[in-house]
This record gives structure tokens, C-alpha cells and sequence, in this order.
């Protein structure tokens, strides 16, 4: 007989009523038999609330108030859910038919598994879909990095929420790269190669319209992790080199002081053997590399520099050529359609 665990997937929304409906659909018509569906509303001034009333019998809770973004909406929800298993849908995503059935077999299948990923269609109107997943070589070493597979494609375990706490509502880009830090500190982690997810591209996404903001938090979870190595691992280095290539961040005096500004681990001494200085070197390595590009793309030569001469001196081997970055640069370049590249090349100009 088939066991289908119960899972809580949870939409935060905010004045996203041309695409609600769809999403709404997308998580009821799954048909999964042991679903707990939570939407959370900011206050949403256009048809929102309407939308959602149309369904309100099959959404296990919903309200619609104002919230300090997307964040807190989010642990609105997970605070109320009972499900043993988690995810989070925008209000302008969509879950891939079958997507919870699919998720429900890989946990029935691996007891030790806390998280698990797979792949997402990008989706953008007069735009061919293409896929997106996290299968990098260096996964390992991106858990810490970065976030390199798709939110709307992973489930995690509402155990991790219960052992580590909800979602840090300071953060309103990166919540869910700092979740899976967190994750990966403590927990197994499962990627799979299933589609479970379209990920909407659109003006008014953050993604798109506010790309730039994610940079200062990836900063602070990533320093935030430096710290921990050195409180919990006597790891000083990451936070010294962090410091030399400009990128080390700390909380604003003015920001609340309630959060602890060390990631939480389970088990210490579990972890030491995990995290051993080979293994921090590694982590910083992967991510100062790979701010670099980020960096290489806005044209912050400046930064490129700082960060290259600290690469050159830690790990001259692992250091990215400028030839390398023109080949990316051109990369880049060849993968925009027609009308990006002519858009390219005015740019060009005009600087």
C-alpha cells in the first residue's frame, strides 16, 4: 500500500493576481491525497482575495494582511503547517504535475534525506522554456556558495524548521541560500534529476527587476558562515581573506540583535570531521570565484582586482585568467538571442 507522507506547500502573494490562479491550480490539481495548502496574502489591492475565496475550500488556511514581504509571509505559513515535508511555491510559479507525488517517493525511498532537488523550467512570455537544475560538478562546495538549484523544485523535511528555526525575516532576497546553508551544515541532501517546477520570468519579479540587491545578503550569509566556521572550528581564515578581498559583512548596528550571527549546528563534533580546513578552503575558494564573475559582469574591475589578488595569494591554482573570464564574457554574449545582442553592442557605445 502506498504511503503518501502529508506535505505543506505554502504561497506567499502579494498583488500577483494574474498569475495566482494558475499557481492556486497548479498545487490543487496535483491530486495529492495528503496536501495541506497554505496561502499568504500581504493585503493584495487588486483580485487577489477573490481569487483565493473562489478556492477557499480546498486551501487549508489563508488570510490576507499586511506583512513586512515575502519572508515573513513564509513563516506565516510554515508556523501553521503540519506537513512532514515542505516547500514553498510564489504566487507566480507553478508546480509540474505529478510534482508531490514524485517528491513523496524519493523521502519514502531515503529515510537520511532532509532535502531534496531537482530541476525547473524557466519559463518568460516570447521566450522559448529552457531547463534549470543544480547538477554542478562542485555541488557540494555550492550548498555554500550560493543556491544552485531551483526553489520551486526542492522539498525539505519541516523537521529542520523545528530543529534550526523559521526563515531569517531580515532577509528578503536570500532566505532561501540561508536555508540551505543550514541544510547542508546539518543534513543530507538528495538532488534528483525530475522536473517539478516552472519558474516565471517576468518584469515585476525580483529576480529579474531587483537582481541587483541579492549580492549584499549573499555577502552576509556567506560571512555569516565564516563566522561560524571560526566560532564553532577555530577557523579564523575564511573570515581574514574575506576581509582582504573587501566582501566581509557584518549586521548594521540598527539591524534587530535577536538572530544569532552564527549558523546553528546539531552536532558539533559531527561536523568538525565534516569540515575539516581542507574542506573550508575549498568553500571559500568556490565562492570567491564565483563572486568574481558576478563582479566581472557589472564591469567592478575594481572588485575583480581585490578579489583577484586575494585568489592569486590563497590559491594561485584555483584562480580564474582574465583569458578565462573574456572566453566566459563572450559565453555570455553568444547565449543572447539576436535582439540582446544588438542591445550588447549599444551599450557598448554608449559607455
Amino acid at each position: 500500500m502506498a504511503f503518501y507522507p502529508k506535505i505543506t506547500v505554502v504561497t506567499p502573494s502579494f498583488n500577483q493576481g494574474k498569475f495566482l490562479e494558475e499557481t492556486i491550480l497548479s498545487v490543487l490539481n496535483q491530486n495529492y491525497p495528503n496536501l495541506e495548502y497554505i496561502v499568504i496574502d500581504g493585503g493584495s489591492r487588486d483580485n487577489s482575495v477573490e481569487i483565493i475565496q473562489k478556492y477557499a475550500e480546498k486551501i487549508a488556511y489563508w488570510e490576507s494582511k499586511p506583512d513586512k514581504g515575502q519572508t515573513q509571509a513564509l513563516n506565516k505559513g510554515f508556523a501553521r503547517a503540519s506537513g512532514e515535508i515542505l516547500t514553498w511555491i510564489c504566487s507566480d510559479d507553478l508546480l509540474e504535475p505529478e510534482a508531490l507525488f514524485k517528491a513523496a517517493h524519493y523521502f519514502n525511498q531515503n529515510a537520511n534525506i532532509s532535502l531534496i532537488h531537482g530541476s525547473t523550467k524557466l519559463i518568460q512570455e516570447g521566450k522559448p522554456s529552457r531547463l534549470s537544475a543544480g547538477f554542478a560538478p562542485n555541488l557540494a562546495l555550492d550548498y555554500f556558495s550560493h543556491l544552485p538549484f531551483p526553489q520551486p523544485s526542492s522539498f525539505f523535511k519541516r523537521q529542520i524548521l523545528v530543529e534550526t528555526g523559521l526563515l531569517d525575516e531580515r532577509l528578503h532576497y536570500t532566505m532561501d541560500y540561508e536555508l540551505c546553508i543550514r541544510i547542508a551544515l546539518n543534513y543530507q541532501i538528495l538532488p534528483v534529476s525530475d522536473l517539478f517546477s516552472c519558474y516565471r520570468l517576468h518584469e515585476d519579479s525580483k529576480t529579474v527587476s531587483e537582481q541587483a540587491r541579492f549580492l549584499p545578503e549573499r555577502l552576509l550569509n556567506f560571512s555569516k558562515l565564516m563566522q561560524t566556521f571560526a566560532h564553532y572550528f577555530n577557523y579564523q581564515e575564511g573570515i581574514d581573506l574575506l576581509t582582504q578581498a573587501g566582501v566581509y559583512t557584518r549586521r548594521k548596528a540598527e539591524d534587530d540583535g535577536s538572530a544569532s550571527e552564527f549558523f546553528p549546528i546539531l552536532d558539533p563534533e559531527a561536523a568538525a570531521k565534516k569540515f575539516d580546513k581542507i574542506q573550508n578552503k575549498a568553500i571559500l575558494i568556490n565562492f570567491l570565484n564565483n563572486i568574481l564573475l558576478i563582479y566581472f559582469n557589472e564591469k567592478n574591475l575594481q572588485k575583480v582586482e581585490q578579489i583577484g589578488k586575494v585568489l592569486s595569494d590563497f590559491a594561485p591554482e584555483s584562480l580564474l585568467s582574465y583569458q578565462n573570464l573574456m572566453r566566459y564574457q563572450t559565453a555570455q554574449y553568444q547565449n543572447r538571442s539576436w535582439v540582446g545582442k544588438v542591445q550588447w553592442k549599444i551599450e557598448k557605445l554608449l559607455k
